[in-house]
């Protein structure tokens, strides 16, 4: 399955920031990145934005998924917990902020000298949700 289609437009995505919420465990924002190296190697990564500990970040997902509290992407995603101050995090949240609304979807986007192939920012602070 196309991995855009998989993370359904957001919601999916949206479930995950729900489940840490409602586990107290202070998520920022959740987007989807693809990320190409030189050589062609293509990684889906889905990114945790928080502050507190990162490796507790991606342990409190891991446990959670586990738990049936989201769904399980299969070896399609790599889950993996960034800061707000990374430069990939600020510039990616920072682009969505425009928009004012989730999910926003980008491809092929110069950020402020970062190259993002592609981008699906499903929650981050001070978003709306999109009407249907």
């Amino acid at each position: 399955m196309d991995p855009v289609q998989a993370a359904g437009s957001g919601a999916e995505l949206r479930k995950i920031a729900a489940a840490l919420r409602a586990d107290k465990f202070p998520i920022e924002a959740v987007y989807l990145i693809k990320l190409e190296s030189d050589e062609g190697y293509v990684d889906w990564v889905i990114r945790l934005v928080a502050r507190a500990k990162l490796r507790e970040a991606t342990f409190k997902a891991l446990e959670l998924r586990r738990a049936g509290k989201f769904p399980a992407f299969g070896r399609q995603f790599r889950i993996d917990a960034i800061r707000p101050d990374h430069p990939e995090a600020s510039r990616v949240i920072a682009h969505a902020q425009r928009y004012g609304y989730a999910p926003v979807e980008f491809e092929g986007v110069l950020l402020d000298g970062l190259l993002v192939d592609y981008a699906l920012v499903a929650d981050f602070p001070g978003a709306h949700e999109a009407a249907a």
